[in-house]
């Protein structure tokens, strides 16, 4: 199945919420943005992307800004290779953020939300919360549906192993299939010193990580994770349907 299949089945299958003030509008509307950005990234040719054709620093980025100031939004563009190449890369990263942020906010609110049978939330209070508390606390969420209510949270379980985390490292993380999702949540403290772990590295030696891998296999996985997370949240929901959220969601505010 092609990437643009995918997403956009995976989009076709996503189910609005129920209420204005739902507590699944935040991840409803990440995920809308995510799709989007998956494919207008591929609209603009980012699996075809290939670094080795020329030097991206001087053709693009050097080039870029002059072409956006003079020919943003015109159809007549003296350099369409380039600016797909960037356009491209934009619209990618803004995917790589939204799956990330989107499975944050699904586990937040599965692990915070009281279960419909009573039991209070597994993430007591407004504190905020580590990811590390926030992937144990869904864990305990999801045992106790499955022993006390025998629901098979099957996507929400696969959510859980894919955004295993652990402890930073000097270097980022090895590609991982099997743990997609903390990989990239990985990449982007990396790539945007979210952490204090300052002079990390690319992983040395034969083994490939997120950012050294190439776009198509990017693109391949981070489709694959989209579809994941619109299974997940449509397995939330169908778990708690009339949860309600404390605070409105602002009109375009995750778009």
């Amino acid at each position: 199945m092609s990437n643009v299949k995918l997403v956009r089945e995976s989009l076709a299958g996503l189910e609005c919420p129920k209420f204005n003030d739902s507590a699944w509008v935040a991840p409803f509307e990440l995920l809308m943005g995510t799709a989007y950005s998956l494919l207008a990234a591929e609209h603009h040719g980012y699996s075809r992307r290939d670094g080795r054709k020329y030097e991206y620093h001087t053709r693009v980025r050097a080039n870029i800004a002059d072409v956006l100031a003079e020919h943003a939004f015109s159809p007549f563009f003296p350099d369409r290779p380039l600016f797909d190449d960037w356009v491209s890369g934009f619209y990618f990263n803004a995917a790589e953020q939204r799956i990330v942020w989107a499975a944050d906010r699904l586990l937040t609110a599965f692990a915070s939300l009281d279960c419909p049978c009573g039991r209070p939330g597994e993430l007591p209070g407004h504190a905020k919360h580590s990811f590390a508390e926030v992937w144990k606390a869904a864990s305990l969420r999801l045992e106790h549906v499955g022993t006390e209510h025998q629901e098979d949270l099957s996507y929400v379980a696969v959510l859980l192993k894919q955004s295993a985390w652990e402890r930073h490292h000097s270097c980022e993380m090895a590609f991982n299939a099997d743990t997609v999702l903390s990989m990239l949540r990985d990449h982007l403290e990396h790539k945007h010193g979210y952490t204090l772990a300052g002079h990390r590295k690319t992983i040395a030696g034969p083994h490939v990580s997120w950012s050294t891998a190439a776009p198509g296999v990017q693109m391949e996985f981070l489709c694959a994770a989209f579809s994941l997370l619109c299974h997940t949240y449509n397995e939330m929901m169908n778990w708690h349907a009339g949860a309600r959220d404390r605070v409105l969601t602002a009109l375009g505010e995750l778009a």
